[in-house]
This record gives structure tokens, C-alpha cells and sequence, in this order.
């Protein structure tokens, strides 16, 4: 039941251009538009690189984020009930969602990539793309959690507008749009080093810099998502008070 629940939501969402616009197509055309603007290195890597990984981040972020919408919609929408009378257990339905915004974050890394070995200066041999790729996918799993979470703590009115606020306000201050170097302004450095979008660039340009985050960095993750989990059991306890 639990796959063919992934299947169904699978092609729901590849059957949605907006979505796709927005998770896929939009990093991609960030990069061929301003990507080759950039010039010499930041942070060991050239300046294409960096902001290659950042855009791909940002479309995978797009996409684990998107899963909190999908849910506040089905919540509204009373679909949440009519799968508990399904033989469908909870954490199929969590589970499913998480993993389809996971199967959509991948096509958000390697068409970045493509658009980056293609048209910019980026080179990177084999190994280092899968390297990039493989950590950068499984570098937002926690945000996948923080998108249940956003799913069961907004509405379907208002889910559009939370998800693309969190993922704005995460990807400012989290340094994808620019490099949080030591001669950024200290509120900006501390506030970014608290957003997991900071971190999950680190993990993704590890392969290239060598520089893995600090015992901070996979602290901060994790708190994240435990916020995101609590949020989680909270909204679903609330829900299932609201079905009987």
C-alpha cells in the first residue's frame, strides 16, 4: 500500500508544472542567468562552483519544502481522513511524502549540475559529481522533516505562503544568494549559522573543499529536525482529536 501510495503521489507531482517550474526550473535558470557573472573563487572552489551548489541546494530545498503544502492542502481538503480509512498506516503517509519531495530534490541537483557542465566553468571529474550530488540529496533529508512539520502547522490558505517564505528567508540568511565570509556583519554570520541551509552547502561542497561542518553545524541540523518532528506530532495528534 505504501508504494503504490508513492507512485500515486509521485505522478501527481510530476504532473504539476508549477511545482516544477519552481523547484526544478527556476534554480536552473538563476544559474545560466547569473551564474557566469561570477568570477575568481570563493571558499576553494571557483565562484561558478559555488554558486552552482547553491542553486542546486536551493531547488532541492524547494522541493523537501514542498511536501508541507501538499499536506496543509489535503489536511483542508478532508483527504487526510479519508486515508485513515484506508489500510494506509501514518507513517506510510509521511513516509510517501517525504520521499517524493526527496525523488524530486535529485532531478534539482543534476540539472543545476548539467547547466554547470555545460554552459559554465565548472569541472569536476566523475567521482566529484557524484560525490556533490549524492551529499547534497541526502544533506536536505532533515528539511524534508521541516516540511512535514510546516505541512501540519499551517494551513492550505496560507501553506504557499510559508513554504516560499521559510525557503526565501533560509536561503538569505543561510548564505545561498551570497558567501557569508568573515567580513560579513557578525549578527548576519551568527544568524547564518543557525539556518540549516548554511550547513547543508557545507556538506554539499565538502567533496571539493574538504571542509566538513563542525560538531555545531550537525547540532544545528538536528535541531531542526526536532523542531520539525515535534511540529509534526503535535499537528497530527491534533488532527486525529478532530477525526474521531
Amino acid at each position: 500500500m505504501t508504494l503504490t501510495y508513492l507512485f500515486t503521489e509521485l505522478r501527481r507531482t510530476y504532473r504539476n508544472p508549477r511545482y516544477l517550474l519552481f523547484t526544478i526550473g527556476i534554480p536552473v535558470v538563476l544559474f545560466l542567468v547569473i551564474g557566469n557573472a561570477f568570477q575568481g573563487d570563493v571558499f576553494g572552489v571557483s565562484a561558478q562552483t559555488w554558486y552552482m551548489v547553491n542553486m542546486g541546494v536551493f531547488g532541492a530545498t524547494s522541493a523537501v519544502l514542498g511536501v508541507g503544502a501538499r499536506i496543509a492542502d489535503e489536511r483542508d481538503q478532508g483527504w487526510n481522513r479519508q486515508l485513515r480509512l484506508t489500510p494506509l498506516p501514518p507513517m506510510g503517509y509521511v513516509v510517501g511524502k517525504v520521499l517524493t519531495g526527496m525523488l524530486v530534490a535529485l532531478p534539482a541537483l543534476g540539472l543545476v549540475g548539467l547547466a554547470g557542465r555545460l554552459t559554465g566553468d565548472v569541472h569536476l571529474s566523475a567521482m566529484q559529481w557524484v560525490e556533490v550530488i549524492g551529499l547534497g540529496w541526502l544533506a536536505v533529508l532533515p528539511m524534508a522533516v521541516v516540511g512535514v512539520g510546516l505541512g501540519y502547522f499551517s494551513s492550505g490558505d496560507n501553506a504557499q505562503a510559508v513554504n516560499a517564505g521559510t525557503v526565501m528567508l533560509m536561503s538569505m540568511f543561510g548564505g545561498i544568494w551570497f558567501p557569508i565570509t568573515a567580513a560579513s556583519p557578525g549578527w548576519l554570520r551568527s544568524t547564518a549559522h543557525l539556518m540549516p541551509t548554511y550547513w547543508i552547502t557545507e556538506i554539499t561542497r565538502a567533496p571539493l573543499t574538504h571542509a566538513w561542518p563542525a560538531v555545531g553545524g550537525w547540532a544545528v541540523l538536528a535541531a531542526w529536525v526536532a523542531v520539525g518532528a515535534r511540529l509534526a506530532a503535535r499537528g497530527y495528534q491534533r488532527d486525529e482529536v478532530r477525526a474521531v
